[in-house]
């Protein structure tokens, strides 16, 4: 129900819900553009009774009448020991698996190649002009009369369903080490080695390459991280010789973190496949798509992937690529704060902050986002301006900021 209180779209409709479907007393419908030449008086659009009739297209919403809801499972079985009764060490095995989560599947695609074939102008025959958007002298092509539910519902296109039937698994192995109060030091430090699997990702769903092959889009989850390594350290500084307001309520604390990338998947330049469904992958054609690639900064750009490691499908076919095969750049951050809090008062403290952001100054690029074949297979950004918090803040170069704050 998520995608149709949101109102979003897909790869293959611009708005998934029953808004737009041709049922009730105030039908709506997308129409086409008239091939002619635009002039004074002369209506550019198909009108609504044309396009409900055939002379436009409609694109449908609609769920599968054995839609379930989705729900998950968890496991997890764990090991603790404790050295002392300040440190304490822990080893996980976490898993994770969604049932029936929510897909989205055209049960009224093109066939395979059908946008692809030249269908001269004729208002009679298989495939009239009226359908096949062909006009005189200007053919069209066979994707609408190719639908298989063309020959009794000739105006509608794309029938996208809301389905059921996908899963998602996540395994990962777990470990952490935890001080409390130990010497004056707390801390953690957790480490995480997993591995997530699904059929697509994220909030609403998005169509297959292949309509009729759902199970292709098994890979990699758009957030399938690797590694992942976190932690902190809050140091209570024990108080030494000196005047009281000096000498008294220094703390040093660290948080840290050091993870792999998300994966990415390379996108052909055009629905080459013909099926109308424009969520065609890429082929990748080298093994390794970054080999021999200087990652270096140069001319404010990073070369992330050799721009021919993936080219287009053949003309009518199908990638044979498994989404999310390669990964984006990682994140690695170390953060420091002093704080010096001062007794002004029984009743009033000043409380002094130093935040110091990425102490080593490692530069953490932004992700792909969504490249196509033809692109450079370069990242132009830092993390920062890519999640809107350009130059200043965690992940960004070294930068720091100073907090005094009054404690009544």
């Amino acid at each position: 129900m998520k995608s149709i209180l949101q109102n979003n779209g897909a790869q293959n409709i611009a708005v998934f819900g029953p808004g737009l479907n041709p049922a009730g007393t105030n039908e709506v419908a997308t129409a086409q553009g008239l091939p002619t030449v635009v002039s004074s008086g002369k209506p550019i659009f198909y009108s609504l009774s044309q396009a409900l009739s055939g002379q436009g297209v409609i694109s449908v919403s609609t769920f599968a009448h054995n839609f379930r809801p989705s729900y998950s499972e968890n496991w997890d079985l764990n090991i603790e020991h404790s050295f002392t009764s300040s440190v304490i060490w822990q080893l996980s095995y976490v898993a994770t698996k969604g049932t029936h989560l929510q897909g989205l599947e055209d049960i009224n695609a093109g066939a395979l190649n059908s946008a692809n074939v030249a269908v001269p102008y004729s208002l009679i025959g298989n495939c009239p002009a009226q359908y096949s958007g062909a006009a005189p002298g200007s053919p069209g092509n066979d994707l609408q009369c190719s639908r298989p539910y063309f020959k009794t519902f000739p105006n509608f296109g794309v029938i996208d369903e809301a389905t059921s039937n996908l899963g998602s698994n996540y395994n990962s192995l777990q470990t952490s080490l935890r001080t409390q109060s130990w010497h004056s030091l707390t801390s953690f430090l957790g480490y995480t080695w997993s591995h997530s699997l699904d059929y697509e990702t994220g909030l609403l769903p998005y169509v297959p390459q292949n309509p009729l092959n759902e199970a292709a889009e098994y890979g990699n989850a758009d957030y399938d991280v690797r590694n992942t390594l976190t932690g902190y350290l809050d140091y209570t500084v024990p108080a030494f010789r000196g005047p009281k307001r000096l000498t008294k309520g220094w703390e040093v604390n660290s948080g840290f973190s050091f993870h792999g990338g998300t994966p990415y998947t390379v996108t052909a330049s055009s629905n080459v496949s013909g099926n109308g469904e424009n969520a065609d992958r890429a082929v990748q054609v080298l093994k390794n798509p970054s080999a021999g690639i200087n990652r270096g900064i140069i001319g404010g750009v990073v070369q992330w992937f050799t721009p021919g490691a993936f080219v287009d499908p053949a003309l009518g076919a199908y990638s044979p690529t498994r989404r999310g095969q390669n990964y984006n750049p990682g994140y690695s951050a170390v953060d420091v704060a002093a704080i010096k809090t001062t007794e002004i008062t029984e009743r009033v403290s000043a409380q002094f902050q130093a935040n110091m952001f990425n102490i080593f100054n490692r530069t953490n690029l932004a992700p792909l986002g969504f490249p196509t074949t033809g692109e450079t297979g370069q990242i132009f950004s830092t993390i920062g301006p890519y999640l809107g918090n350009p130059t200043i803040g965690p992940g960004e170069p070294f930068n720091a900021e100073f907090a005094l704050k009054i404690i009544f």
